[in-house]
């Protein structure tokens, strides 16, 4: 029976999509489009409605369980066996030419067959490529992001009389595919030769110098890095004139191709620097005892309307029981008060700043780190996999062993097919000889997920520095990722007495989310403690044989200020790291001292643990790639 093809007419609202595909039809040259929203956005019906309509192409689909034979081609199996002649087979990227291509959930695609696709649209003029995402279940990259022309994020409909529309055509359609179908085929046959016609119009539209001009300021303006921008914003522009019948370009038309190529390619403009204190704001910051910290933590992040954590309760709580009478020489101590009494402060919100933009950096080569992990021992190089004998991905075939359970079909065919006609006329047989030597057995791979463990400080300097909102986006972004990458993300934070596991190692975002809103910050710093639940955590890692796919990192400055009684703080947390290095765990800590004065006790933590140990000013992206000695590998 034939698939009838939801009409691309009938689909509601998502207005911007429809538009930005028909741009993708038009002039494959914008470099296709990539359609990104939560489940049930209509991405994928929208993007096989596209390729169905009349006169447009045919549509190719790369499903998420292909194979290398299916992506790029292999020996044509059928030839082999009757006729004993090798001959290529084409695979998905060939036969695509010429139409679109659809990468759906392309966020969950092999690397390697992403980064193939992207390279055929790329030299084939002719194919459209279009990719479908939820970004719920984990982030592309930058650089694969930009090698989409165009982006669209969509949402789900807010009005309840569009929800009616939608539902009731989901049911019309369910009940008699061709009837509805019918009803919307004019419409759509409209759209299909408007595309048409604006792709015999294309080669007539020029691009005048202004319009060059005007594309050159709107991609400097959106701080685009590299040129590719421009030449998608001048490509969908084009696609957008001779969709109106315009053999020229107005500045409409660079505006309107301007929401679909900018958007996943803007970066944030460079914090301007803050305007020196004045003598007056000085000397009030100076004359700031430890009895104003916990109102400076408990205000600090009211004013910043974009973080998260504004006005948490759980913040709110943990400052309003500690009385400034209590604790104010614990405070004093975890900032390093004593030692700043005669230096200037910083501008406000300066430490702020320089943690949230090194976390930011700091979040995808972690992963890199883990990916190093994962491949650690294994062999399987850029694959980062790991060999397994029940279940995952094929990817190649060697000669099956004794009593092989797991025999490779098509490859036991390929090895046979050359020898079928002097098998069959021996055997006096018109079927299929396979003989022991032919069989061949499948070697699998499969995704090996790392663990990463997060020891936080969350004591009062952290707090007063607002730093904690910072871990909080770190940890939420390497959650999104380690959904894709099958890693497990944990947090450990240690503040007044103890330390807690807020985050088990999961790959819950939801919970993850609703955990981290719940941290709180203020008091001293039990480093003793926060390494003691780690070694917890190590232990239970080492019962699993997960040792070697556990990452460590430590964020904390390092002054210690609190320890079991009867013990130096000190000298209780450099004994708990000298016992997590015995583990032989891979760990790395991050010195978030921010001080005039710097002690660097972090860095003598990291010597017991045998860890490295960096400060926020190295954690430049370039930095940790080369400490770590893995550069980004899509073939994850």
């Amino acid at each position: 029976m034939k698939h009838i093809v939801y009409p691309m007419s009938a689909i509601v609202g998502q207005e911007a999509a429809k538009r930005a595909l028909l741009l993708a039809l038009v002039n494959p040259r914008a470099g296709g489009l990539l359609l990104s929203g939560a489940q049930g956005t209509a991405k994928t019906l929208l993007a096989r409605a596209a390729g169905a309509l009349p006169q447009v192409g045919r549509l190719t689909q790369l499903p998420l369980g292909a194979t290398d034979d299916m992506v790029f081609g292999g020996a044509d199996i059928e030839r082999l066996l009757v006729d004993g002649v090798r001959a290529a087979q084409a695979g998905i990227l060939q036969r695509a030419a010429g139409g679109m291509l659809l990468l759906d959930e392309a966020n969950l695609l092999p690397r390697p067959f992403l980064h193939a696709a992207l390279a055929a649209a790329a030299q084939d003029a002719s194919l459209v490529l279009v990719g479908t995402m939820n970004p719920a279940e984990g982030t592309l990259p930058a650089a694969v992001l930009d090698g989409f022309g165009m982006f669209v994020s969509l949402s789900g409909a807010d009005d309840a009389a569009e929800r009616r529309a939608i539902v009731r055509r989901a049911c019309a359609y369910s009940r008699a595919p061709e009837a509805f179908a019918a009803d919307y085929r004019a419409a759509d046959e409209e759209l299909g030769a408007s595309v048409a016609a604006a792709r015999e119009r294309l080669a007539d539209v020029v691009v005048s110098s202004a319009m060059r001009t005007l594309a050159a300021e709107f991609v400097v303006r959106a701080r685009c890095a590299g040129n590719r921008a421009e030449l998608f914003l001048t490509e969908a522009a084009r696609a957008a004139a001779a969709l109106a019948g315009r053999s020229y370009l107005l500045p409409a038309d660079m505006e309107e191709a301007a929401l679909y190529v900018l958007p996943h390619r803007m970066s944030a403009p460079p914090e301007m620097p803050a305007p020196p204190p004045t003598a007056e704001e000085s000397e009030g910051d100076g004359g700031q005892d430890a009895d104003d910290t916990p109102q400076e933590e408990q205000g600090q992040d009211a004013p910043q309307g974009d973080s998260p954590d504004a006005g948490d309760t759980a913040e709110e709580d943990s400052h309003a029981d500690e009385s400034p009478t209590e604790e104010p020489a614990e405070e004093s101590a975890d900032e390093g008060g004593d030692a700043d009494d005669t230096a200037p402060p910083p501008p406000a919100g300066a430490g702020m700043d320089t943690v949230f933009d090194a976390l930011a950096r700091m979040t995808m080569p972690l992963l890199d780190f883990a990916a190093e992990l994962r491949a650690a021992g294994t062999g399987s190089g850029k694959r980062l996999t790991a060999a397994s004998a029940a279940g995952g991905r094929m990817v190649r075939d060697a000669a099956a062993r004794e009593r092989e359970r797991d025999i490779a079909l098509a490859a036991t065919l390929r090895a046979a097919a050359p020898y079928q006609r002097l098998r069959r006329r021996a055997a006096d047989r018109r079927r299929i000889v396979i003989a022991r030597s032919d069989l061949r057995r499948a070697v699998r791979e499969r995704r090996r997920g790392a663990n990463i463990l997060f020891v936080v400080d969350a004591s009062g300097s952290m707090a007063a520095r607002a730093r904690m909102r910072a871990v909080k986006g770190a940890m939420l972004a390497l959650l999104r990722e380690a959904y894709v990458r099958r890693d497990r993300v944990g947090l450990v934070a240690f503040r007044r007495d103890r330390a807690e596991t807020l985050l088990p190692l999961t790959r819950s975002v939801e919970l993850a989310q609703r955990l981290l809103r719940e941290l709180p910050t203020g008091g001293r710093t039990p480093l003793a403690a926060g390494l003691s639940e780690a070694l917890a955590h190590l232990a239970g890692a080492a019962r699993r044989g997960e040792l070697a796919e556990t990452l460590l990192v430590v964020l904390t400055d390092g002054r210690a200020t609190a320890a079991p009684e009867g013990e130096d703080p000190a000298q209780a947390a450099l004994a708990a790291a000298e016992a997590v290095g015995r583990t032989g765990v891979r760990a790395l800590v991050l010195d978030t001292e921010q001080d005039f004065v710097r002690l660097h006790l972090a860095a003598q933590v990291a010597a017991k643990m045998h860890a490295p140990c960096y400060t926020l000013e190295e954690l430049s992206a370039e930095r940790i790639l080369h400490i770590v000695g893995v550069t980004r590998d899509f073939g994850a």
